[in-house]
């Protein structure tokens, strides 16, 4: 398998990159070989939330940068390798969670996305997970929102644009509504309404192959916060089920146990 994700890898630099000279080509390919092994890594360590895979699939994706792999991808990859520590770090278990490195990791995920928007200003999910981001950052410093809130709306709206059915940007979107105040223009039942939605999104691309650099990521991570919205909703009943969906979909899922874990102890209260 990873030698086939290597030939297609080839395939795809030699289509987006322009040409080189022999020696250039050859750090090309290595660079692209290391961003595949990157990529690789978190999605190891995205079945299992591990921050020590995390970290590893971040470092190889740096080295593909350091080779000189010139398009917006390994930024991309960069940032979302970020987003999902900074996900980790804010609502993963009791002894992961701690906010000063969730704020470190938020920083360290918009500088790549910035970098990865300056080579290709159209990417929608770096639109997408930048404006998340901000939700984020509004979420946890309202008194951010008159500065931060236009630029959300502007990064999604161009995000939504380009990629109507993109799922992971209807996921980042319900995720970002799901944690933003009514007043602000969230909502939970806001959020739940694109968390759904993006469920459906993630079913379809089950059925569409993946290049090598293609996402392919927040299937499993939806359907959790789908179970979190409806905890917040008090159905408990519909949270259990789209927890016990996100397991069979990633055995490993943390926070789909961790939610199961939380409806256990309400039950028996």
């Amino acid at each position: 398998m990873k030698v086939i994700l290597s030939i297609l890898a080839l395939i795809v630099v030699y289509n987006i990159l322009p040409a080189h000279s022999v020696e250039s080509t050859v750090k090309l390919n290595s660079a692209a070989l290391t961003l595949v092994d990157g990529i690789m890594i978190f999605r190891s360590a995205y079945t299992t939330w591990n921050v020590e895979k995390f970290n590893e699939a971040e470092e190889k994706i740096e080295m593909s940068i350091e080779k000189g792999l010139e398009n917006h991808l390994p930024h991309y990859w960069k940032g979302v390798v970020n987003f999902h520590l900074v996900n980790l770090y804010l609502w993963g278990t009791k002894e992961v969670v701690d906010k000063r490195k969730a704020t470190i990791h938020i920083d360290q995920a918009i500088e790549s996305l910035k970098k990865a928007l300056q080579l290709n200003d159209k990417d929608p999910e770096s639109l997408a997970l930048t404006g998340t981001l901000y939700g984020i950052q509004i979420h946890q410093k309202p008194y951010l929102a008159p500065f931060l809130g236009p630029k959300y709306f502007k990064l999604i709206k161009k995000a939504l644009e380009n990629e109507p059915e993109n799922p992971r940007i209807n996921y980042l979107i319900g995720m970002s509504y799901l944690f933003t105040p009514k007043y602000l223009g969230g909502g939970v039942n806001k959020g739940l309404t694109h968390l759904l939605k993006a469920h459906k999104f993630f079913e379809k691309e089950v059925n569409i192959k993946p290049m090598p650099f293609s996402p392919r990521w927040g299937h499993s991570t939806c359907l959790d916060f789908i179970g979190k919205a409806y905890i917040k909703l008090k159905n408990n009943k519909e949270a259990e089920s789209y927890f016990k969906k996100a397991l069979t979909i990633n055995p490993e899922d943390k926070l789909a146990k961790s939610g199961l874990e939380e409806l256990t102890k309400q039950k028996g209260k």
